[in-house]
């Protein structure tokens, strides 16, 4: 019996609301139960992770692989340390008096640690700033102190040979492995390196022994074919007969279709270059934009 009343009483409140101006309709029960669900929300995609863009004024970052040739340098350099720990142990017992073993164990390799110390800061500054930095001045003045036990303990001679057979070959050969390693990971871009480069490149572009993918024996089938054609048009050609004979054989035009092919277009375009002047072509200006560099790549 409730539900009927509850269907009266849902009518009497709809007609209530129609009858009062201004009011709106009371919307049904279904269409309040239906806007009170929650809706299932659209599933966003999630979007891929970016990457960011790399900014102009930061410098790639070098590779960490050390170079071959600067393996064997850290090698020597490392070696030349036995020398200057042998010096360490003689002048810690005869001139500093330290007669424990082990006491003397302990600190005759103050010095050599600090070499390495120097070192490893060597090459993180090259391999960061292209600098080794003030830990060079340090390593520098380390090989002197070792030089001042040397010569002490051993005289000036003997003293000598062991400053040069120890720090000083050490630095010496770890100055090259660095070098090594700058060279391998940031080309030179200096002014006198770019002159040097492209005088070297135009150099070699004249020899003929540019990096142009070919070989040898193909360069030489090339200069070959092209000296063929200068040599058929020449006009004041000495020993013209044999030395085309020659240039034919050296470019193996007879067995070689693509040398023959190159000496044919060579002479075609050495006969024909007078030509080139009032060669008929449409002017550039009156051509829609793009349209005479394709009409050219064609």
């Amino acid at each position: 019996m409730s539900a009927p009343r509850a269907d009266t009483a849902d009518e009497h409140l709809t007609d209530w609301f129609e009858a009062v101006p201004g009011t709106r309709a009371y919307p049904a029960p279904e269409t309040v139960a239906a806007v009170a669900e929650p809706q299932p929300q659209p599933r966003r995609h999630a979007k891929p992770p970016t990457r960011p863009l790399p900014r102009a004024d930061v410098r790639p970052r070098a590779t960490t692989n050390t170079p071959p040739g600067a393996v064997a340098f850290y090698i020597v350099s490392v070696m030349s340390l036995m020398v200057s720990l042998d010096t360490s142990w003689l002048f810690f017992r005869d001139h500093l008096h330290i007669d424990n073993v082990w006491i003397r164990t302990g600190m005759f390799t103050v010095l050599e640690v600090a070499l390495i110390a120097c070192g490893i800061g060597m090459a993180a500054g090259v391999r960061r700033h292209d600098r080794p930095g003030s830990a060079q001045l340090s390593a520098w003045a380390l090989c002197g102190l070792s030089g001042y036990m040397a010569v002490v303990e051993a005289g000036p001679i003997d003293g000598a040979a062991r400053v040069l057979l120890g720090p000083a070959l050490g630095m010496v050969m770890f100055h090259h492995a660095l070098g090594i390693e700058k060279r391998a990971r940031r080309e030179r871009t200096g002014m006198w390196a770019r002159i040097g480069r492209e005088i070297r490149e135009r150099v070699l572009s004249r020899l003929g022994l540019s990096d142009d993918e070919r070989d040898a024996a193909r360069r030489t089938r090339d200069r070959a074919a092209r000296r063929v054609a200068a040599l058929s048009l020449g006009r004041r050609v000495w020993f013209r007969e044999s030395r085309l004979a020659r240039a034919l054989s050296a470019a193996n035009v007879a067995h070689d279709d693509t040398m023959r092919s190159v000496m044919l277009a060579e002479l075609a375009t050495r006969r024909h270059a007078g030509e080139l002047a009032a060669l008929d072509q449409p002017s550039p200006w009156t051509e829609p934009r793009g349209e005479h560099h394709r009409r050219i790549a064609r």
